[in-house]
């Protein structure tokens, strides 16, 4: 195993459990924040059909998510991997697996919720689009808030852009996180379309990310490309 990270500032496109560049390759402890928005239930969807990298995927009556590709036993070997690699973790897990992941002792948790989402499948309340953060780990500085607020860029707030990745997150609040909390390292094994990476590289944080779906590549290098970054908030 390394002494040290050598190469920062580069997207690997693998597994991210690869042995001999992915997370088991790098030293304990070696990078400050773990940050990420594993792929698990990015599919689910209530109408009649959902487009997934350009195919459309029948509805199944059975099941509340498309292919969710929910894997208990991976999913536990890379979180082990990452909270041995980093000091601290934030991990987005959705609403799905909450019990998987509260098993693993999160040392706490926030909420992001939308102020212009509303989902409604209750019969008596209309909820608010919200996504719960478990992260691990002490933190010198605070958010301020157990609960983020955001604006989700739909419509003419898109602006026209086009993502490949079926679940962008929005750079304009993962800037508001990570500037606050300001990690001196980030590493992000499931980048997706990299929102997190070109965050820690617009606040000058050396960072390292894996992605094992090459064709996000280009939704990664539209990112990095882009320099007007009120411009691409989604």
């Amino acid at each position: 195993m390394n002494e040290k990270i050598t190469e920062w500032n580069k997207v690997h496109y693998c597994d991210c459990m690869d042995p001999d560049i992915g997370l088991p390759s790098l030293p304990d402890k070696s990078i400050d924040l773990g940050y990420t928005d594993p792929p698990w239930g990015v599919n689910y969807h209530k109408h009649k059909k959902v487009i997934k990298h350009g195919k459309i995927l029948k509805k199944d009556p059975n099941k509340m998510t498309y292919n969710d590709e929910w894997d208990e036993e991976f999913t536990l070997n890379w979180f082990n991997e990452l909270n041995r690699v980093c000091k601290r973790i934030i991990i987005i897990t959705g609403q799905w697996h909450l019990r998987f992941w509260f098993n693993l002792e999160p040392t706490g948790m926030f909420i992001v919720y939308s102020k212009n989402s509303v989902a409604r499948d209750s019969k008596i309340a209309s909820w608010n689009h919200y996504t719960p953060y478990l992260y691990w780990g002490k933190f010198k500085k605070k958010l301020i808030r157990n609960v983020l607020e955001y604006v989700i860029p739909w419509g003419f707030l898109s602006k026209n852009v086009k993502w490949i990745h079926p679940s962008p997150k929005g750079l304009k609040l993962v800037l508001q996180i990570i500037g606050k909390l300001e990690p001196e390292s980030l590493i992000d094994p499931f980048a997706g379309s990299g929102s997190f990476l070109k965050a820690a590289d617009i606040l000058g944080i050396p960072w390292l990310g894996y992605e094992i779906n090459e064709v996000y590549k280009q939704d990664i290098d539209k990112r990095f490309a882009q320099k007007q970054i009120d411009l691409w908030n989604y």
